[in-house]
């Protein structure tokens, strides 16, 4: 009995460490990340970009690389503004962007949201709720918006075991899709699907392509990757 306790302490203690070494992974690319910006002055029409990490661009080495930087350079001619905060979740998008002025139009606004609502467990039906109002609030302010949250959360590497996705990540992350896709569609906005099953996910299959160090964040490859998706949607004009 005293052998299985200090094995139960012993793995406890590994998978603590684990997890503090993912962590301080992912502070070292926050502390390298640099959200994508661009001012063109006040003639020229706009861009919002706002979200979490994956809006902020967490995992990529350049901001070029991130979806923000991608659209950038697709629209080269238009300003770029960037809303996002690492951790950030539905609600607390909300909250920022009630506390900023959008005062300008824009031409579209891409919102990359709801990871960390998964991750942290939040009552995704009230996240869904809380982006609808997102949405009608951004309306005011422009005829699109696109709806980006991440691919299958349970595939990232930081939490698959034995080749297989966490299957209660999973889950909640098929669950966010359909209550996302269900607000896109009620409030005339566009949404990105970036889920992809895992006998065929870019991320489960080759998680040193597409994602950073910490296993979690896409790098710029993997931005890349989903912006592709995106830019099938966006206009074509420039």
């Amino acid at each position: 009995m005293q052998t299985l306790a200090w094995l139960l302490v012993f793995v406890l203690a590994v998978g603590i460490a684990l997890v503090s070494v993912r962590l301080a992974r992912t502070g070292v690319l926050i502390l390298l990340a640099h959200p994508y910006q661009r001012d063109l002055g006040e003639g020229a029409p706009a861009i919002l970009v706002a979200g979490d990490s994956t809006a902020y661009g967490t995992g990529a080495l350049s901001n070029i690389d991130t979806v923000a930087g991608r659209i950038a350079t697709d629209f080269p001619t238009y300003s770029l503004r960037t809303i996002a905060q690492n951790g950030a979740t539905v609600a607390d998008l909300q909250t920022m962007l009630a506390e900023v002025n959008l005062s300008k139009e824009y031409a579209f606004v891409v919102l990359q949201i709801g990871a960390n609502d998964v991750l942290q467990n939040k009552d995704l039906a009230q996240s869904a709720q809380q982006l609808g109002q997102i949405v009608r609030l951004l309306k005011i302010k422009t005829d699109t918006v696109y709806i980006m949250t991440a691919g299958n959360i349970g595939a990232a590497s930081a939490y698959v075991a034995n080749g297989a996705p966490d299957s209660a990540l999973q889950s909640k992350t098929l669950e966010l899709r359909k209550l996302f896709m269900t607000v896109a569609q009620t409030e005339g906005a566009v949404y990105v699907d970036l889920y992809e099953d895992p006998a065929t996910d870019a991320f489960l299959r080759e998680p040193g392509m597409y994602l950073a160090f910490d296993g979690l964040h896409p790098n710029g490859t993997g931005y890349g990757y989903w912006y592709q998706k995106l830019r099938l949607l966006l206009p074509l004009q420039n």
